[in-house]
């Protein structure tokens, strides 16, 4: 292969703080396959520190937990860019292609649950990944726990 071609793949992982008896853990993938800009993502799993079985959001939140916690996460997302209404949001890029949803992507923590979005999930590349906390007290009608 010529030396034109460039490809990059680079995976790191860490042990992150995470709740209590939660086992947090960090996976950061830097891919590059020519183009303009390589993709990079971070993907956050939880683990049961005692049985070491992955926690999933079903496993943390009540039955039809998705609309309330979207609602919760729009309001999130909203005062995290200091905007006003959806349409305000969707002027400056995010949520053009989808509505808002909670994050598989997420990381149990002492504060309360950070979901992660990597670039292009709710916004383009260039406003790069969103990063929205929701305090336990700001969801404890909704958890199982």
């Amino acid at each position: 292969i010529g030396g034109w071609y460039n490809y990059e793949y680079t995976l790191n992982s860490r042990h992150i703080a995470a709740k209590d008896s939660i086992i947090g853990y960090e996976i950061n993938l830097y891919t590059y396959e020519g183009g303009a800009h390589g993709s990079h993502t971070i993907t956050y799993l939880n683990f049961n520190a005692q049985t070491g079985e992955q926690i999933l959001l079903e496993d943390v939140f009540t039955e039809g937990y998705e609309t309330l916690l979207s609602d919760r996460l729009l309001k999130a997302l909203l005062k995290h860019t200091k905007l006003n209404s959806l349409e305000e949001l969707q002027n400056e890029g995010f949520l053009t292609a989808t509505n808002m949803y909670p994050s598989k992507n997420f990381l149990l923590t002492s504060e309360g649950i950070k979901f992660y979005y990597n670039a292009y999930e709710i916004a383009p590349y260039a406003m790069g990944p969103t990063e929205l906390t929701l305090s336990y007290e700001e969801i404890k009608d909704l958890l199982k726990h």
